[in-house]
């Protein structure tokens, strides 16, 4: 068994909770390994301590069980704990190999403290026999999992953490403010698929002239919950958006910054999912900024991630072909057959049957019932005691004309699938979910014939997206650009202008801009954003300034002839600069406009000239 000597440093807390009267807490960390503690000294009256204390802990294996606890420290009575984290050295050995030295630890709401690790000698590699469970941790809320995946029981570590160059852009935010932006979500929900990149940005609104920070952390966390409580966690990874910044504090100027990232989930993770609360795959980005001079800032966004082998390219598809059969007392027999091309669907799809009635007695038939269930299993007790049936789908569908004796009829029948339904899924010992048609031949005076078709609800193609209609964004698209959201100035470019080039190019989905933000935007660096039109550059730069010019002349018209009060009623009554040059004293009237500043623009009108847009 490998053992290697591990340092552990504690560097700093942010975000202590307040325990003690005065608001305040003096906080320090204990650790436990083989049998030892080791402890930080106490900072008093501080919620943002700093330690920069190392312990060398000695030999460890991967199996080493490492516990830090965090302490309001008391001078009578015991100390506070105010939360503890348990991991393995495993654990801690796994960031290393996936270079990462670092680890901020959730003290459950209580705190984070931040920990540097160091392994001597170096660990290269982790060995193909090693169990899972020397670099997972258990299912303890606050573990750490190490960024690995487990394939035909080798322990694949995924790939390193990659990091970009931040953007910026000085706009003008109305507030300080973070936002996650994931590529292609203009339209409709993204899915992630497993083992390819999870390419996402963080953008910080900054208000204020400046802000101080001490930390901009993103983390992916992946889990499974079972009746509303942890089973498993899938992963758990972090990245640093001031990776490559000096250490110490950072200033950020007003504007928008732009932080790029990008995660990997395991191959074999599961699909995002929930059932009624009873089992759920969730996957959630954590975005937090230690801010020195504000409040500090904290988000989250769910993000879905799709495994492959829960999607319509599954192989094994496999055909319906199900039939039954009875006697009537008077004689003869009903035959009924159900057949399809395949038994896998996804949410919202068609299923087309094909159903074959034999009628060799002295009934007459009329309709035939289609109800859709659902199975739910939990755990791993008797399935017969604890399996739970819902309806999802009830229809029924007659024939005509009615099927006679010594008739055979085969009709085409299309169920539709709600697009509600999760996929089929089966974890052992925990959830089991699956899917079957009831087909029901109703047969007057006599027991109906009953077939149950089983079927597979798997997810539709993650990688197929489909666009609105052109006609119908277009026409939502407001007047003024000063208007417009990002998902206006994305329709504008990819529909009005016809030039999707400039939308597809990987990085202007990171600037999420809207109207108001382009018209602070200079020419280089409008030019630099826009970019992806390639050849057509100039000619979409021209009319989005014929689209900004549309506002900023009438505004800066006001502004230079003292009625910068009037700027809201003229944008308020649609009044561009290609018709302001129109305007009469009953339209002035009609607006309200007092009676000097009537005369001052009546004057100001007859003096200028319309204006020449140029032409796109």
């Amino acid at each position: 068994m490998e053992r290697s000597n591990l340092k552990i440093t504690v560097t700093e807390g942010k975000s202590i909770k307040a325990v003690d009267l005065g608001g305040s807490s003096d906080p320090y960390v204990s650790i436990k390994c083989n049998g030892l503690k080791y402890e930080t000294e106490v900072i008093k009256k501080c919620l943002s301590p700093q330690w920069y204390q190392s312990f060398d802990l000695g030999l460890v294996s991967n199996e080493t069980e490492l516990q830090f606890n965090l302490y309001d420290w008391d001078r009578i009575g015991k100390h506070k704990k105010l939360g503890t984290v348990d991991m393995t050295a495993g654990a801690l050995k796994a960031l290393v190999i996936n270079g990462q030295n670092d680890k901020w630890l959730d003290f459950n709401k209580n705190g984070f403290v931040n920990i540097k690790f160091e392994f001597n000698p170096h660990p290269k590699g982790l060995s193909p026999n090693q169990n899972n469970q020397n670099v997972v941790v258990d299912s303890n809320i606050n573990s750490v999992v190490s960024p690995v995946q487990i394939i035909n029981d080798v322990i694949v570590p995924l790939p390193q953490a990659v990091y970009f160059p931040p953007l910026y852009v000085a706009t003008l935010p109305s507030q300080t403010r973070a936002e996650f932006v994931v590529p292609d979500e203009i339209y409709f929900k993204k899915y992630f698929i497993t083992i390819e990149p999870i390419n996402s940005t963080l953008i910080l609104h900054v208000s204020e002239p400046f802000i101080l920070v001490r930390s901009l952390d993103v983390v992916l966390k992946g889990k499974i919950h079972v009746n509303g409580k942890k089973h498993k966690e899938i992963i758990t990874d972090s990245r640093n958006l001031l990776h490559g910044f000096t250490k110490g504090k950072t200033r950020l100027e007003r504007g928008k910054h732009i932080f790029p990232f990008v995660f990997w989930v395991p191959q074999d993770a599961n699909s995002s999912m929930e059932v009624q609360n009873t089992y759920l795959v969730d996957y959630t980005l954590t975005f937090n900024a230690d801010i020195v001079n504000l409040p500090d800032i904290s988000i989250a966004k769910v993000i879905n991630i799709v495994n492959m082998a829960d999607t319509i390219h599954k192989l094994g598809t496999v055909e319906i072909n199900h039939s039954a059969k009875k006697s009537p007392l008077t004689g003869g027999n009903i035959e009924l057959s159900v057949r399809a091309p395949k038994s896998n669907y996804f949410p919202g799809e068609d299923i087309e049957l094909e159903v074959t009635v034999n009628n060799e007695s002295k009934k007459k038939i009329k309709k035939i019932d289609f109800q859709l269930l659902r199975w739910v299993t939990e755990g791993n007790k008797d399935p017969q005691n604890n399996t739970h049936a819902l309806q999802f789908l009830n229809t029924s569908k007659h024939f005509f004309p009615k099927i006679r004796q010594n008739t055979k009829t085969t009709k085409s029948m299309v169920i539709e699938l709600p697009t509600n339904l999760v996929h089929s899924t089966h974890q052992p010992k925990v959830m089991k979910i699956e899917y079957g048609l009831e087909v029901t031949l109703d047969i007057p005076k006599m027991i109906d014939i009953r077939l149950k078709v089983p079927i597979t609800i798997q997810l539709p193609d993650p990688k197929r997206e489909q666009l609105p209609t052109p006609l119908n964004e277009v026409s939502t698209i407001p007047r003024y650009i000063k208007d417009w959201s990002v998902r206006h100035v994305h329709s504008w470019l990819r529909f009005r202008m016809n030039c999707p080039s400039v939308v597809n190019d990987p990085e202007f989905y990171m600037y999420n801009l809207s109207g108001e933000e382009i018209i602070t935007l200079s020419e280089p660096v409008l030019r630099n954003v826009l970019k992806g039109a390639g050849p057509r550059i100039d000619e979409i730069l021209t009319a989005v300034k014929i689209e900004v010019d549309k506002i900023m002349v009438v505004r800066n018209l006001l502004k230079d002839h003292q009625l910068p009060h009037l700027i809201d009623l003229f944008e308020e009554e649609l009044i561009t600069s290609d018709i302001i040059g129109e305007l009469t004293q009953v339209d002035l009237r009609e607006m309200g406009i007092k009676i000097g500043d009537q005369k001052r623009l009546l004057k100001l009108i007859t003096n200028i000239a319309p204006p020449t847009l140029p032409k796109v």
